[in-house]
C-alpha cells in the first residue's frame, strides 16, 4: 500500500514545535483530526495539492495540509488530547 506524503503546518504556538505525521494512509478531508507524535490534536482547515520541489521524491505529489483548533458540538475548543479544555 502507498502512503500519500504531507507536510501538516500550524499557526497555533503550541503545535509549532509539534511532530505531525509526515505521511498519511489514504486521502485526508478538511475536518478531520490530526494528532501530532504526544497525542496534541488539531482539525484539518485547509489542504493544496503539491508537487515534491527537491530530494529523492521530485515531482511526486505532495499534500499541504494546515491545521486549525477544533470545537466540539457544544462549541468548546479543544487543542489537546483526551478533551482537556484551555
Amino acid at each position: 500500500m502507498n502512503n500519500i506524503k504531507c507536510r501538516c503546518h500550524t499557526n497555533i504556538d503550541e503545535g509549532r514545535t509539534k511532530r505531525w505525521p509526515e505521511k498519511m494512509c489514504c486521502r485526508p478531508k478538511v475536518g478531520d483530526l490530526v494528532k501530532a507524535e504526544d497525542g496534541y490534536t488539531l482539525k484539518i482547515c485547509g489542504i493544496t495539492h503539491d508537487i515534491e520541489e527537491k530530494g529523492v521524491t521530485m515531482g511526486k505529489p505532495l499534500l499541504l495540509i494546515e491545521l486549525t483548533e477544533y470545537r466540539s458540538s457544544s462549541g468548546q475548543s479543544f487543542r489537546h488530547p483526551y478533551g482537556r479544555h484551555i
